[in-house]
């Protein structure tokens, strides 16, 4: 199966950039290697653990919603590790648990992640850094196949050290990385098979096609969203096809076959429970406004480079996202001009494909996919390496004066980073940490001693997840008595402290009328403290302390 090589670098690619050679700078990029290693495994405990992560949790342990639903509802009140236990394995649960959890509940998030979770529990541990921790070996790896891709597209290693540098102090890959989520699962998958594809072009022997067929196996076990990665390599191909590389499409088929022949048992698992997969992704068709889109997008599309916070209303913090935009625009463009077939038919369609799948359903059938930034992984790793050939082509220009500018707006991309980066690093909450109605100040209000949480699981679709992240954020002292309506509720004097969530004005009127109980609002339609006391009180104003 061996050819003379079809893929050879261009004299330009080959060409040893001279900025490079200078000291200063090439300490710059290998410092930026060493943070992003620091970022990484720096602080996973820090940030409040998210619905997502804590069902994760929940799948990798081999459990579902419907077991903890079943659990509470047997009228006790439940201390906070037997809820906590959910979180964790015991001898019951075994991966084959975690694999049919996974088919039934989320057939299009695959189930390689949970697999290796369930594996990282029993080793490692099922404590929140240790969860992270598994997500930050994968982000450590990504950043090793972003040298190795980068190495194979540009033919450059100036071009591949920059982009490896820039990747691995990304905003959006550091956070992705401390989650305990998929995701950069799926980073490290779409980078070591796009270096797989591009090395079996290069090489066009067997044993490439073999590990690129692998790579694709371990991208659709991954999450259904590698589809979009799968259509971009073959685009990719068939442009070097059409473009007269044709002696490699056998190997290209084979590797395809073979993936396709693994992935057909988690494809019938797909279509044998899709509706689980239906109801995971109804939230996708919930509306939202255009200042929602228009924030989300940029806030998106920026993250590669720069992530301050967005929440402030700062116009600075508009301001600096802006030139981010206008900065990979300009790298997208220049790349589309001066870039050669390979690079520009790669990249460009890394961005454009997985970009378009989200954006055009929601310009033209309305919903809010193109707003998580979970989803646009491959756009951001386009992003990158397009930014990244934009100035390490500029910085080999051998006129000082402008070579300077370049040297100094690199020196600004990257310190854009690393201030996002400490910016994120301590902060108890992020923009990826979604659906979060257990807060900080939530759990410094509730854990106390001897204190009686009442959850009403009647009409709160989140309610388990929010019992999943209490258990792990409350003291032992804390009980938890379920509830499906306000009807429900008796007090028994049993407790100091007894608070009432998720709470409304409805219900808590009604508990004051009937018990004779003084129930104060401490946080808006959220969190409400009940007391014993001779007159009937409802404070509906502004939270407080």
């Amino acid at each position: 199966m061996e050819t003379s090589n079809p893929i050879a670098p261009s004299t330009k690619q080959m060409t040893v950039a001279r900025w490079t050679d200078i000291l200063w700078l090439r300490g710059l990029l290998i410092l930026a290697l060493g943070l992003g290693i620091f970022f990484r495994v720096t602080g996973l405990g820090n940030k409040i653990y998210s619905h997502d992560e804590a069902y994760a949790s929940l799948r990798s342990a081999g459990y579902g919603k419907g077991d903890v639903l079943i659990f509470i509802q047997d009228g006790r009140d439940h201390t906070v590790q037997e809820i906590r236990s959910f979180l964790q394995p015991d001898k019951s649960k075994t991966i084959i648990d975690t694999l049919l959890i996974t088919a039934r509940s989320g057939p299009h998030q695959a189930p390689l992640f949970y697999l290796l979770a369930h594996l990282w529990m029993r080793l490692v541990g099922d404590t929140t850094t240790a969860m992270r921790g598994l997500a930050a070996l994968f982000g450590l790896l990504s950043i090793l196949c972003m040298y190795w891709l980068s190495r194979e597209l540009f033919h450059s290693p100036q071009k591949a050290l920059l982009t490896t540098a820039l990747f691995a102090i990304s905003p959006f890959q550091i956070l992705y990385s401390q989650d305990a989520r998929p995701y950069s699962l799926w980073t490290l998958a779409t980078l070591l098979s796009s270096a797989a594809l591009l090395g079996a072009l290069r090489t066009n022997r067997l044993k490439g096609w073999l590990l690129y067929g692998l790579t694709i196996v371990v991208g659709v076990y991954t999450h259904a969203l590698f589809l979009l990665v799968a259509l971009v390599h073959g685009l990719y191909f068939a442009g070097l096809y059409l473009r007269g590389y044709k002696k490699e499409y056998s190997g290209f088929l084979l590797a395809c076959l073979l993936a396709f022949l693994a992935y057909l048992p988690w494809l019938f698992m797909f279509v044998s429970y899709w509706q689980g997969a239906v109801e995971g992704m109804d939230w996708v068709n919930r509306s939202t406004s255009w200042q929602q889109f228009i924030k989300g997008w940029a806030l998106i599309f920026s993250s590669p480079f720069l992530d301050l916070d967005f929440s402030t209303g700062n116009l600075i913090s508009y301001l600096l996202r802006g030139l981010v935009l206008v900065l990979i625009a300009w790298g997208l463009v220049y790349l589309a001009v001066r870039g050669s077939f390979q690079e520009k038919m790669f990249i460009l369609s890394l961005f454009v494909i997985p970009a378009s799948a989200f954006l055009l359903p929601d310009l033209l059938m309305g919903g809010m996919r193109s707003v998580s930034g979970r989803y646009f992984v491959p756009v951001t790793i386009a992003a990158t390496m397009a930014v990244a050939y934009l100035l390490s082509d500029k910085l080999e220009n051998l006129q000082f004066s402008a070579s300077i500018r370049w040297r100094l707006l690199t020196g600004l991309v990257m310190a854009a980073s690393l201030a996002s980066n400490l910016n994120s690093l301590p902060a108890e909450s992020w923009w990826i940490k979604e659906l979060g109605r257990v807060r900080p100040d939530f759990v410094n209000i509730v854990d106390q001693d001897q204190t009686l949480l009442i959850i009403s699981t009647g009409q709160h679709g989140t309610t388990i997840g929010d019992v999943l992240l209490l258990s792990l954020e409350l003291n032992q002292d804390v009980h938890f008595r379920f509830v499906k309506s306000s009807k429900d509720f008796t007090s028994d004097g049993m407790y100091k402290q007894i608070y009432w969530f998720p709470g409304s004005s409805e219900e808590v009127l009604e508990i004051s009328q009937r018990e004779g109980l003084q129930v104060e609002q401490v946080l808006p339609e959220t969190l409400w403290q009940i007391q014993a006391g001779d007159e009937c009180m409802i404070c509906a104003g502004d939270s407080s302390d």
